[in-house]
């Protein structure tokens, strides 16, 4: 049996040393993360060498300072080659200043900037050593000897300085916790997004819920009204109205069609005819101008322009130059030839048929005031119903974002804990 004792004393030990998970609340993760990071700082001694490291740029910072009034004072016409280097120079001495109690979250930021302005600054002495002149100072000696050569020395040891403290923070996974507090913003806004978007969706539902009682209402007084004896004629009329209403578009539809075939011929001739008015009329609005003009005065109008010469519009414009092109004469003798074969008082007949059939379907005035009522419940009935659909359109499309900004949290939150055990060993479930 001494192998099994041996066994349960290994599973003891497995388990004292297997880390045990952590479930924490969105809510908790930042003063998790800060003790996380007080515990790094004491383990790493972060903060000692944040203390050696700022005294060490406050030090170059000083002498900096010095040699640049000494530079100055040495550059009294200085050209703007100078100018720009001690530009720079005094942006690198406000990168050495820090307040009096830095953190190491601040340094650690401001690490990455001064990284960013010493690669600058060896850019700008690498590409002024490539030039075939040097700067000279007042007293003849060459710049790059006695400012530029001094200046790359106390650059080299800003730069090992620098790349120093930045190995420090990244071995003592610093950056880690740094990436991890932007995830918890992150996680953060996406879940007050949520918040505020289930607070839309918990509107829309109160609201869908109002409209469809309204619907309903309007549904039972419809069924109400279906009982009632004069709701089949309600019927025939609504079906008479439909069919009277797809007979005046199509009727517009061909009014319009034809008059725009020959509205700019008119227009390009209407000077020269005996009512300029009604065509400008018929060019605004051919469907109105066609319906007032009793008398069809317009189909005088095309006789006119006809006897202008556009019968041989080939032979017209060999001998003056027409105002219209010969496409948009050839449609105008078109429907000139329609219209002396009836085509326009055949549409004034449709349009009377129309207008009759409109009188015939009306009803008397004794029903006129049921008829009316029933419209009313219908069209309510159909407003609502509309208004519902829509509402719910929305709130679909509401929903379908915040299932789309769940699964980008849930993306979200499997990183974090993956950061938390790839960078600290540890096992976390984060709740929301």
């Amino acid at each position: 049996m001494g192998w099994l004792k041996e066994k349960l004393l290994q599973g003891k030990k497995l388990l004292e040393n297997t880390p045990q998970k952590e479930y924490l609340q969105l809510q908790e993760l930042q003063p998790w993360l800060q003790g996380q990071a007080q515990r790094i700082i004491a383990e790493t001694k972060l903060e000692e060498a944040l203390a050696s490291y700022i005294q060490q740029l406050q030090a170059k910072r000083w002498q900096l300072e010095i040699k640049l009034e000494e530079w100055k004072n040495l550059c009294k016409d200085i050209n703007n080659e100078m100018r720009d280097f001690f530009t720079e120079i005094k942006t690198l001495i406000h990168l050495l200043t820090f307040p009096e109690k830095p953190t190491i979250e601040s340094v650690s930021d401001s690490n990455k900037e001064l990284g960013s302005h010493l690669k600058e600054l060896k850019n700008f002495l690498d590409s002024y050593g490539e030039k075939e002149y040097s700067v000279l100072l007042p007293d003849g000696r060459e710049a790059e000897q006695v400012i530029f050569t001094p200046f790359i020395k106390e650059l080299l040891e800003l730069e090992k300085y620098q790349q120093e403290f930045d190995q420090k923070i990244i071995q003592s996974r610093f950056r880690t916790l740094e990436l991890l507090q932007e995830k918890r913003q992150q996680l953060e806004s996406a879940t007050q997004t949520l918040e505020r978007l289930q607070e839309k969706i918990t509107a829309f539902q109160l609201r869908v819920q109002q409209v469809e009682e309204k619907k309903q209402e309007k549904a039972a007084e419809l069924e109400q009204w279906k009982q009632h004896p004069s709701f089949g004629m309600f019927l025939r009329l609504e079906e008479n109205r439909k069919v009277l209403k797809q007979g005046i578009v199509a009727h517009q539809d061909e009014v319009v069609r034809f008059f725009s075939q020959v509205t700019p011929v008119l227009d390009a001739f209407k000077l020269q005819l005996s009512n300029p008015k009604l065509v400008d009329q018929y060019v605004q609005d051919p469907e109105s101008a066609f319906f007032h003009d009793e008398q069809l005065a317009i189909l005088h109008l095309l006789q006119q322009v006809k006897a202008l010469g556009l019968e041989n519009p080939m032979e017209k414009m060999h001998s003056t130059a027409l105002p219209v092109t010969l496409q948009q004469t050839t449609s105008f003798l078109e429907k000139c030839t329609q219209a002396d074969v009836g085509h326009v008082h055949q549409l004034r007949q449709r349009q009377q048929e129309l207008q009759q059939q409109g009188a015939s379907i009306a009803p008397s005035p004794e029903e006129q005031g049921t008829l009316v009522k029933m419209e009313d419940a219908q069209y309510r009935l159909e407003h609502f119903s509309k208004q519902v659909a829509q509402l719910q359109h929305q709130q679909k499309e509401i929903e379908e974002q915040q299932n789309e900004l769940q699964e980008q949290r849930a993306q979200e939150i499997g990183l974090f804990q993956h950061l938390v055990k790839m960078g600290f060993g540890k096992e976390v479930e984060v709740k929301v």
